[in-house]
């Protein structure tokens, strides 16, 4: 079975664009979800149970996020849900059609 893949790049942009945390508004540099976007990204290559779905890449996300920025209470995580659907739809929409970025 194929690994899916996205380059960190990719998902650097996306979480760039979407600045979960409100850092990079906040004056924070441009890498600065450099790391996260990497355990994304390498989550996603090892993914071998055929294309991973919505549900499957906001699991990642959420596990990435606490790892990170936690420990985080459920009611916080619930707070980014709508930034991590958006950043989630955002890399299925790449993957399925082949974007794997830079």
């Amino acid at each position: 079975m194929e690994v899916t893949g996205i380059r960190r790049s990719r998902v650097e942009q996306i979480l760039n664009a979407e600045d979960p945390e409100g850092l990079l508004a906040l004056g924070a540099p441009p890498d600065e979800y450099r790391g996260e976007a990497e355990k994304i990204a390498a989550a996603l290559r090892q993914w071998q149970r055929g294309t991973p779905g919505e549900p499957d890449i906001i699991a990642v996300l959420e596990a990435v996020w606490r790892d990170s920025f936690g420990p985080l209470s459920q009611e916080e995580m619930d707070k980014r849900s709508l930034a991590f659907r958006r950043i989630g739809q955002r890399i299925l929409k790449d993957l399925a059609s082949g974007q794997r970025g830079k």
